[in-house]
């Protein structure tokens, strides 16, 4: 259901005015951009773009396209069909987002958050340098089966989860964890 959802974000097309996305660009850029992180591979195209804004910006008007990456050095931007490309890793001078974020924006999944909360146990995936809990939340959404997510700033951690609060819920002030299901009914 999450990804239907999803889908039917880009399909309604959520940004339709200029304005809007450039208000969403400047409030959410920094829990939405993933700097040092290239979304290789899933090319659609690649343009020149004076800066990351201006990246999405011509992500949003093509067709099938879902995510970006940007080098600021050269000017490169790389249009990708599917959330982070084919293969999510670090690089440094790199920034790459998903499209999805600026429309589905951190404000809701805050409202989600437990804080010092840990979904023990039911992992997928253990994923590192992550930079924070949103985009921990993008990884689970775009990973069958996952369905909730842990997450831990002092070393950047990830847990996906494919039980609502995994095993079993534990305290742990260093965690917070957020469930899909919690945003069905925001």
């Amino acid at each position: 259901m999450i990804k239907t959802l999803l889908t039917s974000f880009f399909l309604l097309g959520a940004l339709q005015a200029d304005d809007d996305f450039s208000c969403l660009y400047d409030a959410l850029s920094e829990y939405c951009v993933m700097q040092d992180y290239d979304y290789w591979g899933a090319g659609v195209s690649a343009v020149k773009a004076d800066n990351m804004k201006a990246c999405l910006e011509v992500c949003r008007r093509t067709d099938r396209c879902r995510s970006v990456s940007y080098r600021a050095a050269d000017k490169h931007c790389w249009l990708k069909f599917k959330l982070y490309g084919d293969k999510p890793e670090p690089k440094a001078g790199f920034q790459s987002a998903n499209l999805f974020c600026f429309v589905h924006h951190p404000i809701s999944l805050l409202s989600c958050e437990r804080k010092g909360t840990d979904f023990s146990g039911a992992n997928i995936h253990t994923l590192k340098n992550v930079a924070n809990l949103v985009n921990c939340f993008a990884f689970c959404r775009a990973t069958d089966n996952c369905v909730s997510v842990t997450y831990r700033q002092h070393d950047k951690r990830c847990w996906l989860k494919d039980r609502i609060e995994g095993d079993i819920v534990q305290y742990n002030p260093t965690l917070v964890s957020m469930n899909l299901a919690c945003l069905s009914l925001l």
